[in-house]
């Protein structure tokens, strides 16, 4: 067995014994200076380290990036004109991520929807608003709303599928969501125009960061 090979086994041995999983090798997975031992060090790609001390340096001087921890799902059905709320309070000055996926159709299904774009064909192209109609007017047509406020929900990176992401201070309150189907420049609802949204629902994560 050729030396180096022996001391990146060592390494991983090391890694195991002390009950950090050798993938992926991120670097934020460090909690004690003992894993950088043993040549460890050498395992770890993001971000890599020169020698033990770098590593051992790394570890002292990082905060762990918080996990986000799931702490509520809401369904929004698209045919409803009223908000629905989540089921808990979100703690005032604290953070959340909200993420919402899924998609519903409207017109006869001749138009698929999801939180922020509509598109006619099958999502080989994406419109901001109703593809047609007066971008100024309406490019907030059919978005969900937070809070009944238009927001900009943002694509994942790398994007997934009808999913995105919202960025959320809690306020010590409930918070609601709601498609909007109207007339945005006036933020005025049509209540007969949801009658068509149909086909699906969207599902919003909540998570605390």
């Amino acid at each position: 067995m050729k030396l180096n090979t022996y001391i990146n086994l060592v390494a991983l041995l090391t890694l195991l014994l002390l009950g950090l999983t050798a993938f992926p090798t991120y670097a934020n997975s460090l909690t004690i200076k003992d894993q950088c031992k043993k040549d460890a060090w050498k395992l770890f790609n993001n971000p890599t380290f020169k020698n033990q001390g770098d590593c051992v340096s790394f570890v002292q001087s990082s905060k762990p990036i918080p996990t986000p921890v799931l702490v509520d799902t809401v369904v929004i059905d698209p045919t409803k004109f009223q908000p629905t709320y989540s089921h808990i309070s979100l703690n005032s000055g604290e953070n959340y991520l909200f993420t919402v996926s899924g998609t519903y159709t409207n017109r006869n299904g001749s138009e698929q929807i999801d939180a922020e774009y509509v598109s006619e064909d099958n999502w080989l192209t994406k419109f901001d608003g109703l593809p047609g109609w007066p971008l100024n007017d309406y490019w907030n047509e059919l978005d969900l709303m937070v809070n009944n406020n238009f927001v900009d929900w943002l694509e994942l990176s790398p994007a997934v599928a009808n999913t995105y992401n919202y960025n959320y201070i809690g306020t010590g309150n409930t918070v609601n969501f709601m498609v909007f189907d109207g007339s945005p420049d006036l933020k005025v609802i049509n209540e007969g125009w949801y009658t068509d949204n149909l086909g699906g629902a969207l599902t919003v994560n909540i998570y605390k960061i």
